[in-house]
């Protein structure tokens, strides 16, 4: 009997050890696909995004370059257009009517976000400088 439970335990921790590494290195598998078909889709260079995810299916969270992106994000109209492609990428990769795109610095500072859905979203900024017009 104590053997069959030796047995029986030894299997468990294995294919909880086993599983859950194949489970990590998908979750790490799809990452550099989401930030190369997100990047690929709104036309930018390779490096100006270098994390993204998405989670509960309606936030897109971007960490960028800030210095690829420093000229847009303090023209407005530029920034806005960046904002609002973001949001419509991601409502039409989840399927969503609604969702958040979060844009992140290097240093995990909020640069902006845009919230709402296709017909109505509000873009807000972390960064003062983000938001001054040239």
């Amino acid at each position: 009997m104590h053997i069959t439970r030796a047995v029986l335990k030894t299997v468990v921790v294995i294919t909880l050890l086993v599983g859950g590494n194949n489970v990590c290195s998908v979750a790490s598998a799809d990452q550099p696909d989401l930030i190369s078909e997100f990047s690929t889709a709104l036309g930018f260079t390779k490096n100006q995004v270098f994390d993204a995810s998405i989670s509960d299916n309606s936030t897109l969270k971007l960490s960028v370059d800030e210095c690829s992106f420093c000229g847009a994000f303090k023209n407005e109209d530029t920034r806005n257009r960046i904002a609002r492609a973001s949001l419509e990428w991601l409502l039409s990769k989840t399927g969503g009517k609604t969702g958040t795109v979060e844009w992140y610095n290097r240093s995990r500072v909020k640069i902006m976000t845009i919230s709402g859905s296709r017909e109505q979203s509000e873009i807000t900024s972390g960064l003062p400088c983000a938001i001054k017009k040239q």
